[in-house]
C-alpha cells in the first residue's frame, strides 16, 4: 500500500504542469466522481474519442506500454498527462463504461451457474441476456454478490442494475482512502474479513486498479 501511495504520488507530480481537458471530457470524468455520479455510463469508445486516448492502448499494452510506465518515462502525450492529472485530482481508481459492467454481469452470472434467456425483454442490446433496469432490488433469498474494496460504490450500484431479480449486489470498504462515496450508493464500512463474515456471499469481486485505469489502459 504505502509503495502504491509513494508511485501515485510521483505520477501526480509528473502531470502537475499538464493542462485542463476539454469540457465535454471533463464532464464524462466528473459524472463517476461522489456526489455527482449520474445514472449514464459512456461506451468505451466514445470515452476514448472524447479523451484522445488511442483504442489500441486498451488491447492489454505490455506493462511498459501502459499509461504509469510511460509517464514515468516521459513518453506521455500531453492529453494523456492532462487525463491522469484529472482522474488523480479526482481519485478517479477506474472509468466506468457501459461494457465493462455488461461483460462483468455476464461473469457473475457465469459464476452464479445461472442462466437468463438471451434477448429478454427491456436488455438495451438484445443481446446480454440481462435485463436493462433502472431500479436496484435487492430480495434476500438471491444469492450475493460482494465487491470488497469497493470505493465510491459506483461500480457495484450499476452491477446490480443490471443484475435485479438475479443476485444481490453488495459493496464494502473501509473508507480508508480518499475516495469520495458515489451518489445514493450504501458502501458497507467493513474490511474484506468481516464482510465475508457478514455476507457470506457467493461470489466475491475484489477492485484493485491504480487511479486512472480504463479496462486495460
Amino acid at each position: 500500500m504505502a509503495a502504491s501511495a509513494h508511485l501515485e504520488t510521483t505520477l501526480a507530480a509528473h502531470v502537475a504542469g499538464a493542462s485542463q481537458l476539454s469540457e465535454s471530457a471533463s464532464q464524462l470524468l466528473s459524472a463517476q466522481i461522489g456526489a455527482n455520479s449520474t445514472g449514464t455510463l459512456p461506451a468505451f469508445a466514445h470515452l476514448c474519442s472524447e479523451l484522445v486516448l488511442p483504442l489500441q492502448r486498451s488491447a492489454r499494452p505490455s506493462p511498459d506500454q501502459r499509461l504509469p510506465a510511460r509517464i514515468l518515462s516521459h513518453r506521455a502525450t500531453e492529453v494523456e498527462k492532462s487525463y491522469w492529472k484529472a482522474v488523480y485530482a479526482g481519485a478517479l481508481h477506474e472509468v466506468l463504461t457501459v461494457e465493462l459492467v455488461e461483460s462483468l454481469a455476464d461473469v457473475v452470472v457465469r459464476a452464479l451457474g445461472q442462466r437468463h434467456p438471451a434477448g429478454a425483454q427491456g436488455c438495451p442490446h438484445g443481446d446480454g441476456g440481462l435485463p436493462a433496469v433502472q431500479e436496484v432490488g435487492i430480495r434476500p433469498e438471491l444469492p450475493a454478490s460482494l465487491e470488497v474494496g469497493a470505493g465510491s460504490g459506483l461500480l457495484s450500484l450499476h452491477l446490480a442494475r443490471r443484475l435485479q431479480g438475479v443476485a444481490r449486489v453488495l459493496a464494502a470498504d473501509t473508507g480508508s482512502s480518499l475516495i469520495r462515496r458515489a451518489a445514493d450508493v450504501e458502501v458497507a464500512p467493513l474490511d474484506y474479513s468481516a464482510a465475508l463474515d457478514a455476507i457470506l456471499p457467493t461470489v466475491v469481486r475484489i477492485s484493485c486498479n491504480m487511479t486512472g485505469n480504463i479496462s486495460a489502459y
